[in-house]
């Protein structure tokens, strides 16, 4: 599955379209996806200033419609994902803190791990910062 804007379509393996599913709540762009969990990016149809612009939420594909799974401690987009073992981690990339408002910068090393209860944690720091 590949979401792109506001389109999901479901690929096979030799790159066919086999379907296409229900559509995000936002056009996004610049975030990560895991399997059927699309996280933070960008919603394109929203001005840069606006505080929703970057998304702080981790949506899930189930029965038939997008819904909600993590609400993310920053606002992040432009970073990478590892289905790890323990969760989902979602690595740097440029943050809009919650608490600061506008301006989107590094997310100063980083990593926040998705637990399968909803919530999330930092693990640890990365050693380098980085933008995908």
């Amino acid at each position: 599955m590949v979401v792109i804007g506001e389109d999901a379509v479901a690929y096979s393996s030799n790159g066919s379209v086999v379907c296409n599913l229900p559509k995000p709540n936002a056009h996004h762009a610049l975030h990560s996806q895991n399997g059927l969990t699309l996280c933070g990016g960008t919603d394109q149809n929203i001005d840069y200033d606006d505080e929703d612009y970057v998304q702080d939420e981790c949506l899930v594909l189930e029965n038939g419609g997008w819904s909600v799974s993590h609400t993310l401690s920053q606002l992040r987009e432009g970073h990478v994902s590892w289905k790890s073992p323990k969760g989902i981690m979602l690595m740097n990339g440029c943050c809009k803190f919650k608490d600061i408002g506008s301006g989107c910068g590094p997310c100063n090393k980083t990593v926040e791990l998705l637990k399968d209860d909803g919530t999330s944690e930092e693990p640890f720091k990365m050693t380098y910062d980085f933008l995908v």
